[in-house]
């Protein structure tokens, strides 16, 4: 059907609604219910019949179309108003899977959610340029999202942060007049940036590397077998008590000894926060997110009484009490920041502490159990670290060699690409943007699941189906100059440069990990100028959970394998469904 002829019947779904008025008026008492849903009835059914053929219409010009810049074609809902929200809130992960596909390829669309529209970009095409573009940015739609529903930030603060549109760089954009004070976006990332990805990085790798040696060995274990009952409740104890202390500091943990465990219980409640469940209805999660948010203030009075620049460790990060630079900068310019003060900030540095802990340590977790299930595979990361550190002290360990390790990291990126399920939401506060086939309008909001695209099985190297996209395939990010069906994509989708060499000095002849080509497909921490600044750092820290373990512990899990749930659709690593027994103990030599 032409653009006329669904323009014509556009027309008389609108007019239904003349004679309707007259229908109703022919009726009295309880017949008026019927006189009103037959005819809305009819409506949405005509309505929606519309909505599918334009959504067909437009998805065949599209991909019919090279030159031209479109918006992506509206996805098809029945009732008005409310258009996709249901089936959003009852099944996220499921919808926006169908939603974004079309033909057996992923595509955008545009989602009809209770009178907004949400952009879905989720064509690896798209999404590529996304990422390349400046004016997309700034996260501070995503963070006034997480403030508002997870931190109970108040709308006076909100305000500040829904009013800067100056982004995220030193610079302010030229279309705003902000006040230093009030460019919250900006204070946010640049420390954020500084400490876990810049300068600040290593020193917080190493005091990460310390706590987990030292946590470790607390626990007592020996050459004797001990079971524990749950992986997920180890690591958590462990690794996220330690990720804490390398930015947080000691101090924090001594004085408020239950605050890890008040980040896990809150971290549980995060699914039922994003949709809105009141505290009567889960009273445990606004329990322990106002300990924790008063645990971080009761540490602020410590760390002031204490604190002195003297107590700055020699590589200019770390202290007793403030445990960071990072924890510095936000009390001298978050904290004086418009609308901010303690309780402002206690609620965002519990969000820090959360973001450190909340998929850095079930990724942990996961990479763990894969290494330790597969016994080829763990005499291959063994022999791996053995060539790479011999017998060189773990912490003396360079984090900068660690993170370049090529079976580690293909491992690592693989851990990423079937687990982390995450929303990436961009918009562009002052001009259209265009992103090939499609462009983003000024102020519109799109949305982008990394899930969808990591289990886009017509992209993903599969080896001919030997190795599933729904699978884990430790090597799946290894490139075998000697292999072309080796590497991350696809051979008929993407090749690599034929110059494409290893950087370990073997004259490109050995398996080099590689993540070319995966631009709009591969994105765990989103990408370009807004990618996670703590990535790094989340790296290091799993990959030395990997080599501690596999260096001087057996482990051996006491299931076959991993069960996740959607349930956390969009928030970071997939739910784990089940307890992961295991018994643990050192290694004989």
């Amino acid at each position: 059907m032409n653009s006329h002829g669904l323009a014509a019947i556009a027309m008389i779904s609108q007019l239904l609604w003349v004679p309707v008025a007259i229908y109703l008026s022919l009726f009295r008492g309880h017949g008026i219910l019927l006189a009103i849903g037959i005819p809305l009835g009819v409506q949405s059914l005509l309505s929606y019949t519309i909505s599918i053929r334009k959504w067909h219409a437009v998805n065949n010009l599209i991909s019919q179309s090279k030159d031209e810049t479109h918006l992506p074609p509206q996805y098809p809902s029945l009732v008005p108003y409310v258009g996709s929200a249901l089936s959003f809130v009852w099944d996220n992960a499921g919808f926006l899977r169908q939603a974004t596909r079309y033909g057996g390829r992923l595509i955008s669309s545009r989602i009809s959610f209770l009178g907004f529209e949400i952009f879905a970009f989720q064509d690896r095409q798209t999404v590529a340029k996304v990422w390349k573009q400046t004016s997309l940015s700034s996260p501070i739609s995503i963070f006034v999202y997480a403030m508002k529903y997870f931190f109970e930030i108040p709308e006076n603060v909100l305000s500040v942060y829904r009013a800067d549109t100056s982004g995220p760089f030193p610079k302010p954009h030229r279309d705003t007049n902000i006040p230093p004070q009030a460019r919250v976006d900006h204070i946010t990332h640049y420390g954020f940036l500084q400490a876990l990805s810049g300068p600040g990085w290593l020193p917080t790798t190493k005091r990460c590397m310390n706590a987990l040696v030292s946590r470790l060995e607390e626990k007592g274990l020996s050459e004797e077998w001990t079971e524990f009952e749950d992986m997920s409740e180890f690591f958590k104890e462990w690794v996220g008590a330690s990720l804490i202390e390398s930015l947080f500091g000691p101090s924090m943990l001594r004085i408020n000894p239950t605050f890890v465990k008040n980040i896990w219980v809150f971290d549980e409640g995060i699914p039922w926060l994003a949709r809105g469940v009141p505290s009567f209805l889960r009273p445990s999660i606004y329990k322990a997110r106002r300990a924790a948010i008063a645990q971080i203030r009761n540490w602020y009075l410590y760390a002031r009484e204490h604190f002195d620049e003297s107590y700055v460790s020699p590589d200019g990060d770390g202290d007793p009490f403030w445990g960071s630079w990072l924890m510095r900068y936000r009390q001298k310019n978050l904290l004086p920041a418009e609308k901010h003060n303690d309780e402002v900030l206690s609620k965002l540095d519990l969000g820090l502490a959360w973001g450190v802990v909340g998929n850095t340590t079930p990724t942990s977790t996961l990479f763990a159990f894969h290494i330790f299930k597969d016994l080829t595979l763990l005499s291959r990361v063994r022999d791996e670290i053995e060539t790479s550190f011999g017998n060189q002290d773990l912490l003396d360990i360079n984090p900068s060699e660690l993170i370049k390790q090529p079976l580690l990291s293909s491992a690592y990126a693989e851990i990423l690409r079937l687990f982390i399920d995450v929303f990436f939401m961009v918009t562009s506060a002052h001009k259209d943007v265009p992103l090939g086939s499609y462009h983003l309008p000024k102020g519109r909001i799109a949305l982008i699941n990394s899930g969808i695209s990591h289990k886009d099985d017509s992209f993903w190297n599969t080896r001919n189906g030997e190795h599933p996209v729904t699978s884990f395939w430790a090597e799946r990010f290894l490139i075998d100059p000697s292999d072309p069906m080796s590497g991350p994509v696809a051979p008929g989708v993407y090749k690599p440069p034929s110059r494409e060499e290893s950087d370990r000095g073997d004259g490109g002849k050995a398996p080099y990990f590689s993540l070319k080509g995966t631009e709009g497909s591969w994105f765990p921490y989103g990408g370009g100028h807004s990618i996670c600044p703590g990535r790094v750092l989340a790296k290091s820290a799993v990959l030395f959970v990997s080599v501690l373990l596999a260096r001087d512990y057996d482990i051996e899990p006491l299931v076959e394998r991993i069960e996740t749930t959607n349930w956390r659709c969009g928030l970071g690593a997939e739910q784990i469904k089940h307890a992961i027994p295991f018994r643990i103990r050192k290694r004989r030599r």
